[in-house]
């Protein structure tokens, strides 16, 4: 299941999740650049502090993404 992080998140140039998202042990794939080079990672969410820090940063993201697509209407 690909994610849309890429639309709002400068850096992100793709992603996929590897497991169904928003629980503990919900893995996604990412690849990033970032100085010129090509970073690919896992973010896996741990425990349930990660998960509500995790939950915390997608929420700025969706804000973010909303401020996006405000913008272009």
């Amino acid at each position: 299941m690909a994610v849309n992080a890429p639309e709002w998140c400068a850096n992100i140039r793709s992603g996929d999740w590897r497991t169904p998202p928003g629980a503990v042990g919900s893995r996604m794939d990412s690849v990033a650049q970032f100085l010129g080079r090509r970073l690919v990672h896992t973010y896996e969410v741990a425990a349930p502090v990660m998960a509500a820090a995790v939950r915390r940063n997608t929420t700025k993201d969706l804000d973010r993404l909303e401020q996006v697509l405000e913008s272009r209407a």
